[in-house]
């Protein structure tokens, strides 16, 4: 949903040429409104590889201990 409402909030800032009031502002406002649903998308990848490892550890195939990111702090 995040994706889908951000892409809209992204063209319509396009389509108005949006832009900064400041005089030294961002002259294209439409960049940063279009990191919206570009990491909302990355959530979603991130979430799939959670859920889809947390799966594994459920049916045994896998385990919590294996995965020692970070020197055992993650």
């Amino acid at each position: 949903m995040i994706a889908w409402l951000g892409w809209g909030y992204m063209l319509d800032a396009y389509h108005m040429g949006e832009g900064s009031g400041d005089p030294g502002g961002l002259p294209y406002r439409f960049i940063v409104k279009g990191l919206i649903p570009f990491s909302s998308f990355w959530l979603a990848v991130a979430s799939v590889g959670m859920a889809t490892f947390a799966l594994r550890v459920l049916v045994k195939e896998s385990a919590y201990d294996e995965q020692t990111g970070a020197g055992g702090l993650a």
